[in-house]
């Protein structure tokens, strides 16, 4: 009975690490993808401090985006609120920003948030037309990744 449960807590922990280095690979592929796409402000040079606190701010908007990508609504109004912004380690991305507000109002069900409808006006409302455009586009094609992100991780349960 020992060896069993022994064996059965191997099988956990092996599980546990399969998930958290496939975890890691996940933030590293999007670490990867926001600095593609330049969403980083750089880094002060100098002093030390102020660089390593921004780079843990970097870390941290990598976590909540990758978050957001896999659903989170929280987290999908943090990424469009820095992307609003260009707070923290970021660069101000207002057709990203409104692409995402668009997916947070599009993930509730029911009655919607009066916040999330004014800040969607908001960041969208101040974009000329053809922005607003490209941003509702981006909007499309980001709910489809979600969406095929989500189907992906529950076929690897």
């Amino acid at each position: 009975m020992r060896s069993l449960l022994l064996a059965a807590l191997a099988l956990i922990v092996m599980a546990g690490q399969q998930v958290h280095a496939q975890s890691r690979r996940d933030l590293d592929a999007v670490a990867r993808r926001l600095a593609a796409e330049d969403r980083f402000a750089e880094c002060p040079a100098h002093p030390e401090v102020a660089r390593s606190s921004c780079r843990r701010s970097q870390q941290r908007f990598i976590a909540t985006y990758a978050r957001a990508r896999m659903g989170d609504v929280t987290a999908q109004r943090e990424v469009a609120s820095q992307l609003a912004t260009g707070s923290g380690p970021l660069r101000a991305d207002g057709k990203e920003a409104c692409a995402w507000r668009s997916i947070v109002l599009a993930n509730q069900s029911g009655r919607r948030n009066p916040a999330d409808q004014q800040g969607l006006d908001a960041t969208c409302g101040a974009l000329p037309r053809t922005e607003r455009e490209e941003a509702e586009e981006r909007a499309r094609l980001l709910g489809r990744a979600i969406q095929l992100d989500a189907e992906a991780r529950a076929g690897r349960r």
